[in-house]
């Protein structure tokens, strides 16, 4: 009974016009009848036992902020990547202002990946970005702001 939401200008749209609208939320439903305990021992199937939620801030100017990327690249599958930097700005398309990480080297497949300001030791932090896109000739990866 979870369910996704994308914003219409990405269904609408097509790459690189939909960039503005590269994101999604996922909805859970807190009912322990459509959840089942994970393949971890000691989680209990119950959500806000086993699962920390994530803060997300829809109202701050999110440029020149220290982030934390993650993401899967493709091209090192399995491992689990991370970018961590002050984000700059880069026009993907010349009417759209993109989030950048210039020197984050996560490839394709870290798209989704979240950007977390003001990360804590414990891994908690406030959602501001996702991994959208990056150039193929070099480093680098794009957020749409949220």
């Amino acid at each position: 009974l979870s369910f996704a939401t994308i914003a219409k200008g990405w269904r609408d749209g097509s790459f690189p016009n939909n960039v503005p609208y590269d994101y999604a939320y996922y909805t859970v439903f807190n009912n322990a009848a459509t959840h089942e305990g994970g393949f971890l021992r000691g989680l209990t199937g119950i959500l806000e036992k086993d699962v920390t939620p994530m803060k997300i801030d829809f109202d701050m100017d999110p440029f020149d902020e220290f982030v934390f990327s993650i993401g899967y690249s493709a091209d090192k599958d399995p491992s689990l990547r991370h970018c961590s930097m002050e984000n700059e700005s880069i026009n993907g398309v010349p009417w759209y202002k993109n989030l950048w990480l210039k020197d984050c080297a996560m490839t394709g497949g870290a798209s989704g990946g979240p950007w977390m300001r003001d990360l804590d030791q414990g891994g908690v932090g406030t959602l501001i970005s996702v991994n959208s896109w990056g150039f193929t000739h070099k480093p680098g990866m794009a957020g749409a702001g949220l």
